[in-house]
């Protein structure tokens, strides 16, 4: 663009911000034409972006990416839940029967042989779910070794 300056400088100053003018002309073109007390100079301008402004962007894409992983894992657990809660018990009018599983002496064994007690409660928890799914039966609660199971029936329940 061109611009003058009277105060700043102490000539009339044509000022370009690029190699043409809004009429098409070239530096050259433009010198060229200005009058002979006129000074004229460029400003160099830049079309990067400063480091900062990627470094926003970085940021900005990894919270996206965090929003989007969490935003999946919560969709799955949603539409998990499906699976999860078919045997759970729906109605006040339906009997339910609830048992309630516990490791005898299990404060002793994790006491005397901790390592093989990771292994043994990792094994009879995946017995006890798959009971579970077999039998119709719904986990209400897990603590520690302990589980709460409902079942629709006495007998899903003893089986």
């Amino acid at each position: 663009y061109n611009a003058e300056y009277m105060g700043v400088f102490s000539k009339p100053v044509t000022i370009l911000t690029s190699a043409y003018d809004f009429n098409g002309r070239s530096f050259d073109e433009i010198a060229a034409a200005a009058p002979a007390d006129r000074v004229i100079t460029t400003i160099e301008t830049s079309n990067t972006i400063p480091s900062y402004v990627w470094a926003l962007i970085g940021i900005a894409g990894a919270i996206a990416a965090a929003l989007m992983i969490i935003g999946i894992h919560i969709l799955l657990r949603y539409m998990n839940r499906g699976e999860a809660t078919r045997f759970a018990p729906k109605s006040e009018a339906e009997p339910v029967a609830v048992i309630f599983t516990d490791i005898e002496s299990s404060t002793a064994l994790w006491a005397e042989c901790p390592q093989q007690m990771v292994l043994a409660l990792e094994l009879h928890n995946t017995i006890i779910r798959k009971c579970i799914s077999e039998h119709r039966g719904y986990e209400v609660k897990t603590i520690g070794d302990s589980f709460m199971i409902a079942f629709g029936s006495a007998v899903d329940a003893v089986q």
